[in-house]
């Protein structure tokens, strides 16, 4: 009891419950990247006292929620305000390297959730467009020759689906599914242990780490979490099933970018002209050598020697790590065209969504990464210069007196 006088805390049940969200306040927490001991130091509390709080064991008065706000850098009202999307372990699919850790999964999942209620926000608004994706449910089993026939079919129709021709490269992929009313959001530096994770609902949405890869791994992975929304619907992506979905994942995606067919016609012959053939395949279809090369082993396009041999050389080369020859880098154009047209058509400020959502610049940033969030922000900023129009141009220019000159 002692403890709660000090700090302005009462227990839970009472009117200040109604005034605290904990939930909010581990989202901020989280999305700053503070550990409960930071925020503690900054509150001049205890990690213990903030557990609680997190929990939802004890409540602040309206004072130490200030104090909270200002630890945290968020507004008050922000803490106040219960997130409207809160999403469970099987809601998410995370592509992510195995050694990524539990804060960096607990980052992105705050990150996806609070976009995702940017993007409901701006739904309030305006009209988004919805493409109706084809729905898969795959066989049963890991592998095998029934599964890739399917996740094949299921690619080539949702490449019609999206009204791509069924054989040619996908110039701009980014912006294809933008069109289908998928959001692609480029998130900061501050999740690369991930590289990407997607939603199903209530938006469809794919966050990546741009910064975590070349533009042809980008478009790979926009490629993979497509694949989410059209063969699992249903699944649940954790425990053993989660290496099977992301494998799934993985070929659909290949196929999606490069359809079977297309590969079998154009792989080189293994010759002294063989890397050349295989990144004229990279320039015209947008995808990496090394997703290349795993489709052909797939397909059995290459023997497992060659298959050995060529992995060798792309890690001799450094082509593990950073490939020659990439495509050019696609930026998301959805979200800032939704401010931009709210500016325009209701002369809606970005910052007034913003303040409806009690987030502050910063916050932005980290959802949606910083250049998007920079080209949001600059939208209805300066005066506009407006020149009036002569009725009747003249038939000749301007005329200028020239300038006498000096003496």
């Amino acid at each position: 009891m002692t403890v709660r006088r000090e700090w302005g805390l009462r227990m839970p049940g009472d009117a200040a419950s109604r005034q605290f969200s904990a939930v909010a306040m581990r989202n901020a927490r989280i999305l700053s990247g503070k550990t409960q001991q930071e925020v503690a130091d900054k509150f001049a509390g205890s990690r213990q006292l903030i557990a609680q709080l997190e929990m939802g064991a004890i409540v602040p008065t309206e004072d130490s929620v200030d104090r909270l706000a200002e630890a945290l850098a968020v507004p008050s009202q922000f803490l106040k305000s219960p997130p409207v999307v809160q999403y469970g372990e099987s809601d998410v699919f995370f592509r992510a390297p195995s050694q990524s850790t539990d804060r960096a999964i607990a980052r992105a999942r705050v990150g996806v959730e609070m976009a995702v209620e940017l993007g409901l926000e701006l739904s309030k608004w305006m009209r988004f467009p919805r493409v109706e994706l084809p729905r898969f449910d795959l066989p049963s089993g890991d592998s095998g020759s029934d599964v890739g026939v399917a996740i094949g079919e299921a690619a080539r129709l949702t490449r019609l689906a999206l009204g791509l021709a069924p054989d040619e490269p996908i110039r701009d992929l980014t912006s294809t599914l933008e069109c289908a009313g998928i959001f692609v959001v480029d998130t900061t530096a501050d999740t690369d242990d991930v590289d990407a994770f997607s939603v199903r609902s209530p938006l469809r949405m794919i966050v990546r780490a741009t910064e975590n890869g070349s533009p042809s791994r980008q478009r790979l992975t926009l490629g993979h979490e497509l694949a989410h929304m059209v063969l699992h619907q249903e699944a649940i992506p954790d425990g053993e099933a989660h290496r099977r979905l992301e494998q799934q994942a993985n070929d659909f995606a290949g196929q999606f970018l490069l359809p079977r067919a297309q590969l079998a016609r154009e792989f080189p012959r293994r010759d002294g002209q063989f890397w050349h053939g295989v990144f004229r395949i990279k320039a015209k279809w947008g995808i990496s050598i090394q997703a290349i090369i795993v489709q052909a082993e797939h397909e059995g396009l290459i023997t497992p020697i060659e298959n050995t041999r060529m992995w060798q050389t792309i890690a001799r080369r450094g082509w593990r790590r950073r490939e020659p020859e990439e495509p050019a880098p696609e930026t998301p154009r959805l979200l800032r065209l939704a401010f931009q047209k709210l500016h325009e058509a209701k002369a809606i400020p970005p910052h007034r969504v913003l303040d409806r959502l009690s987030w502050t610049t910063e916050m932005l940033e980290r959802v949606v990464g910083r250049s998007i969030a920079t080209s949001i922000l600059d939208i209805g900023c300066g005066p506009i210069l407006r020149l009036p129009l002569n009725k009747d141009p003249p038939s000749s220019g301007p005329s200028f007196r020239s300038r006498p000159d000096a003496h």
